[in-house]
């Protein structure tokens, strides 16, 4: 069986609000996301002078149909 040479993979942007907001966004967006079978790969905060303005999420949608 020959594996994929390349994933696929799907990226969101979420806008920083305060940490509460932030942690339930992130939350959801993760959970309808792995729902439709997304994994998550990675959370990368966009930080400028050292405030954080979002987040961005990417999903590893390889074996997704």
């Amino acid at each position: 069986m020959e594996e994929d040479k390349y994933k696929d993979y799907s990226t969101e942007y979420i806008n920083s609000n305060d940490i509460e907001t932030d942690s339930k966004e992130l939350d959801r967006v993760i959970k309808v996301h792995s729902e439709q079978g997304y994994i998550l790969h990675s959370v990368i905060p966009k930080v400028c002078e050292g405030d954080t303005q979002g987040y961005i999420l990417i999903f590893d949608c390889t074996n997704v149909d």
